[in-house]
Order: structure tokens, then C-alpha cells, then sequence
């Protein structure tokens, strides 16, 4: 009988490890797939499976999923996320009295959003004991893919080609499976991210030449498809990663001579790129002018220079962002557009979560994300607020479907990962 409930107990367990490297795999790997007007991908409706069961705390036994969080640090997180949608609400019905609203279409994507936050973190804190090497090899075979896309994209069958990407209006630029590079590229950094704060907390082993891997195939990514603040972030991962690599070593200056050698062989691809590349293919060539031209602030007075200056542009929708902000600054003034100049623009139109945020639901919605950030700061190390200092105020991070699904997923695993050493040294 006890052998029994052990191997039951064993099975539920590997059965919930395998349904998390499915929604790591289907996340990142696989394109959403319409079944009428309805996105459908397994990922979502692993993460609409672990929502249903929350509210009730309900339990899936032979899945090994629990509706239960067991953590205060996640149990807080979860709170935080529903009183962001209440908040939402009622800033959405605030903006209904302020104007004639035209479409609440971008109010029902956000309040999904917030639904895909919630299913995705619990997801990744009932799924915390999947083999962490499955983040490894999706972000080698996520890069490997976009390269191959991108650089043989004359030599790949039609049929191949059109399942991974769609046309859309960046023809002059390599776009990648996201549906734009700076998407493309947001996720990517999403698993370089959870690579590094699990190499950093002792989750995730990485050794021999997964190291070189994970230092090199990002930034070759980066060469190919452009986006100037993915690179930053990139930059920025990497560079913690080898230092957490070098601190870990014995033999330093062995260590030292090999990072030395692989610098110079990304010199040389670097090199092969600008010079060959650059001269054969259109899109490699718009990449590199890109991230050339990563500080350029001549003419800031000019518009089309704040449009695509890496640093100006945060803050080219800063007059739009105020005019609304102004109206309701506590719970924010909704989502949509209305028929009032102050409305004008869609709140997800200002590339800059930032104002996004708190346009929509204020001080108090702020103040929650705050909260939750916080708390995967304290359990993650400070590089968690990378993503929301480069992706999330050039482009945007929290409406990146796929990469912020996976930076929800990672820290369900980390919080519960954290809560559990917490209990052992009790």
C-alpha cells in the first residue's frame, strides 16, 4: 500500500515536470494556431487549466496540478494580479463617463492578459520540478531557427516558411518567429533570463559547452535580427552570466583564455556578418545599421529621430500619456479610445508599459506591479527588472504574449523553488 501511494505520488510529480517543458516547448517553439477567430496553442490551454482550478483550490490529481499556492510570496502575486483587474474595471467604466467610447476590443485583450499572467504562474509553481535543461535547448533551438529563417530564408520551402512566420508591414526587416524582431528578440531574452537566474540560484547546472552555447548563440541572434534595446537587455544578461560563470570556476585563467578565444571567434562571425552578409542580404543589413546607430541623438527635436532613437523614444507618446493620466490618476482612465482628444489613442499604442500602466490603471495599478516585481526581485536577484528597463519602455514587455507568459511561468517555478529552501532551513 505504501509502495503504492509512493508511485502514485512519483507519477503525479514526473506527470506535472512533463506538462511544464510542454508549455515551455509549445510556448516558444510552435505558432498559434485559429481555430475560427480563437488563438489556440497547448501552452494556453495548460495555463487556462491551472486558472479554472484556483478558484475553487481544486486539484487534478494524475496531472499533479494544485490550485493551491502554499507560498505568501506567491499567494501575494495572485492577489495582486485580480485586484489589477478589478482596478481595470472600474478605470475602463471611468473612461465611459469621460467619452464616447469607440472599441473596447483593447479592454478585453488587456483583462486576458492579466488572465494569461495568473494561469502562467501558477502553472510554473505546481510544474516547478521540470527538467530546467528543457530551457537550455528551447532557446538554442529558438535561436537556431530564427537564424536559419532569416539567413536561408530563398532556400526553405514555401510551406515550412509560412508556418513559423506570417507577412506583416516590416518586409525591410528580419521580423523572426515573434511576428517582429523586437518581440522576436523580447523572448529569446525571456529564457536567457530564466537561464541565468537559474544558473545564479543553483537550479540549473550549466557545463562544458552549454556555456559557450549560452553566451554565443544569443548574440549572433542579435546580428541577425535587430532591435536595439533586445540587444541591450541581451548585453546585460550575458554579461552576469559570465560573471556568475567565471566565479564559479577553479582554474580562472584557463577559464579566461577560452572566454578570450570565443570573443574572438564572435569577432569573426561579427566580421562574416557585417562583411558578407551585410552585402548579400537586405534585412541583415537594415539589423546592423540598427544597432549601429544605438545612441544616435542628432536632431532630438526631429520627430522620425524619436521615433527610432533608442533613447528618445520611451517618452514620444509622453503628451498623449499625460492629457488622459490627468483625468483619473488614482485608478487610471481605461484602455480604449474614445471620440475625446484626450482619448485618442489606445493605451497599447504608446510604447511604453510605463504609461501604459499607469493610464490605465493608475497610481493603485502601479503600485501593484510594483508589488509583484518586488517579489520576484527578492527571489530572483535584481536582473528580473531588466526586461521591464529595456523591452518594457521601447516597445513593450507586459503585452509581448509569449515572453511575458514565460517570465510569469519561470517565477511560479522560482518562488516555489525559494519557498521550499525557505522551509528546509526552518
Amino acid at each position: 500500500m505504501v509502495y503504492t501511494e509512493v508511485d502514485n505520488k512519483t507519477r503525479t510529480v514526473r506527470m506535472a515536470a512533463l506538462l511544464g517543458a510542454i508549455f515551455v516547448i509549445d510556448e516558444l517553439l510552435f505558432p498559434v494556431v485559429h481555430v475560427g477567430p480563437i488563438p489556440f496553442k497547448i501552452s494556453y490551454l495548460l495555463a487556462f487549466a491551472w486558472l479554472l482550478i484556483s478558484i475553487p483550490k481544486a486539484r487534478i490529481v494524475k496531472a499533479g496540478l494544485s490550485g493551491n499556492l502554499d507560498s505568501a510570496e506567491a499567494r501575494g502575486v495572485y492577489r495582486c494580479l485580480w485586484l489589477l483587474i478589478f482596478i481595470s474595471i472600474i478605470s475602463e467604466l471611468t473612461l465611459s463617463f469621460l467619452t464616447n467610447v469607440v472599441s473596447r476590443t483593447i479592454f478585453i485583450e488587456g483583462i486576458e492578459f492579466f488572465l494569461f499572467y495568473l494561469g502562467c504562474f501558477g502553472l510554473g509553481y505546481c510544474c516547478y520540478r521540470l527538467n530546467k535543461n528543457v530551457f537550455l535547448y528551447v532557446l538554442y533551438i529558438y535561436c537556431i531557427l530564427n537564424i536559419v529563417l532569416a539567413v536561408f530564408a530563398d532556400y526553405i520551402p514555401t510551406s515550412i516558411y509560412s508556418f513559423f512566420l506570417r507577412d506583416n508591414e516590416l518586409a525591410d526587416r528580419l521580423r523572426g518567429t515573434g511576428g517582429n524582431p523586437n518581440t522576436t528578440l523580447c523572448q529569446m531574452n525571456i529564457l536567457l533570463l530564466a537561464i541565468v537566474v537559474f544558473y545564479r540560484k543553483g537550479i540549473l547546472k550549466v557545463s562544458g559547452i552549454h556555456n559557450w552555447l549560452v553566451i554565443a548563440i544569443p548574440v549572433i541572434t542579435n546580428m541577425v535580427i535587430s532591435s536595439r534595446g533586445e540587444f541591450i537587455q541581451t548585453c546585460i544578461l550575458e554579461v552576469v552570466f559570465i560573471y556568475v560563470f567565471l566565479k564559479n570556476q577553479r582554474n580562472l585563467v584557463k577559464t579566461l583564455l577560452l572566454v578570450i578565444l570565443l570573443g574572438i571567434i564572435l569577432g569573426l562571425g561579427y566580421m562574416y556578418i557585417t562583411q558578407v552578409l551585410y552585402n548579400q542580404n537586405e534585412a541583415v543589413r537594415v539589423a546592423i545599421d540598427r544597432i549601429n546607430k544605438l545612441g544616435d541623438l542628432t536632431s532630438v527635436d526631429s520627430d522620425s529621430v524619436k521615433q527610432t532613437s533608442t533613447i528618445l523614444r520611451p517618452f514620444i507618446h509622453l503628451e498623449e500619456f499625460w492629457n488622459r493620466f490627468r483625468h483619473s490618476p488614482i485608478w487610471g482612465c481605461g484602455y480604449s479610445a474614445g471620440s475625446g482628444y484626450d482619448f485618442e489613442r489606445e493605451v497599447s499604442r504608446y510604447h511604453n508599459d510605463i504609461f501604459k500602466i499607469l493610464a490605465s490603471t493608475g497610481v493603485l495599478g502601479g503600485f501593484l506591479w510594483i508589488e509583484i516585481v518586488r517579489r520576484f526581485v527578492k527571489n530572483g536577484g535584481f536582473i528580473v527588472i531588466i526586461p521591464f528597463l529595456t523591452s518594457a519602455i521601447t516597445n513593450t514587455f507586459i503585452q509581448s504574449t509569449h515572453a511575458i507568459n514565460l517570465f510569469f511561468f519561470v517565477f511560479g517555478i522560482v518562488l516555489h523553488i525559494s519557498n521550499e529552501r525557505t522551509h528546509t532551513n526552518e
